[in-house]
């Protein structure tokens, strides 16, 4: 979702998501500006079947947060963006959004749906 975009803007997605309600729909990228952070954590509200990727900087947007206000069912790891991939000094080498997720105040249950648990679903995988 992309809210500068008129074709990738989140209103569509939404649509969608009210459109076919019994379909999950995997929003990439939601989280690149405060803007499209805030606009996301409200679509979240009213779109239970979208699983949001949290690519871009997270800092506009707190884990915790998302995950208090809907549930780490909704929120999903997007390791392979450029963005997400790029390492932090300390985190033992590991990409700088992995290392938030890991450290981040929530249950372990938590960490799993997001790193992979969600997206294994969404794609019909066994997970644990």
């Amino acid at each position: 979702c992309n809210a500068e975009s008129k074709l990738e803007a989140s209103w569509r997605l939404q649509k969608l998501a009210f459109e076919f309600p019994e379909m999950t729909f995997l929003a990439l990228d939601s989280f690149w500006s405060y803007e499209r952070s805030a606009e996301t954590l409200h679509l979240a509200q009213h779109t239970p079947n979208v699983l949001w990727d949290c690519g871009g900087p997270l800092g506009f947007a707190s884990i915790e947060r998302f995950v208090k206000e809907h549930g780490s069912e909704k929120f999903t790891y997007s390791g392979e963006a450029v963005y997400a991939s790029q390492t932090l000094r300390g985190g033992g080498g590991r990409p700088r959004l992995m290392q938030q997720i890991l450290e981040a105040d929530i249950t372990g249950k938590d960490k799993a749906n997001i790193l992979g648990g969600n997206a294994a679903r969404l794609f019909g995988k066994k997970t644990g």
